[in-house]
C-alpha cells in the first residue's frame, strides 16, 4: 500500500510540473501573439485627432 501511494504522489508530482511548464510556454506564445496583432494593427492604423469634440478616431493609414 505505502509503495501505491508513494507512486501516486510521484505521479501527481511529475504531471504537476509538467502542467506548470505547458501553462508557462502557453502563456509565452499567447503574450506574443498579442503583441505580434498589435504590431500588425498599428501597421494599418493610425490614430486620428483631428475629429470633432477631440474624440479620438481610427482611421486606416494611407501609404
Amino acid at each position: 500500500m505505502e509503495n501505491n501511494f508513494s507512486q501516486r504522489i510521484e505521479e501527481y508530482i511529475i504531471s504537476r510540473v509538467i502542467f506548470d511548464e505547458v501553462s508557462k510556454e502557453l502563456k509565452s506564445c499567447l503574450k506574443k501573439t498579442n503583441r505580434e496583432i498589435l504590431r500588425e494593427y498599428g501597421n494599418r492604423y493610425r490614430l486620428d485627432k483631428t475629429e470633432e469634440k477631440g474624440s479620438i478616431k481610427l482611421s486606416e493609414e494611407l501609404n
